[in-house]
């Protein structure tokens, strides 16, 4: 079990930095976001907050997502942080 730990500390090190940028983008308490945090529970991440999120991590992280992976981000903080992370994976920038 200690090495699925030491497996973790990475994942866990970058999933709180997604999700310290992803409060102070929205203005919230950092305590007010998990994986269950969706528009629905929080009143500041509407479609135009949404964006600027985005945004936001692309500038950061050098990465680009997809339009149609920006849509389903909206979903929830799991599925953001998720889809976030397999763009980090993926290399980054895909314009070369």
């Amino acid at each position: 079990m200690n090495s699925s730990r030491n497996d973790q500390a990475g994942t866990d090190g970058l999933d709180e930095r997604i999700r310290e940028l992803f409060a102070t983008l929205l203005q919230v308490p950092l305590d007010g976001i998990d994986d269950q945090t969706s528009p629905a529970s929080l009143e500041r991440w509407d479609s135009l907050q949404h964006m600027i999120l985005v945004a936001g991590f692309e500038e950061e992280f050098g990465v680009d997502v997809d339009p149609e992976e920006a849509v389903e981000m909206f979903k929830d903080f799991a599925t953001f942080k998720k889809i976030f992370r397999k763009r980090m994976d993926a290399g980054g920038n895909q314009h070369g």
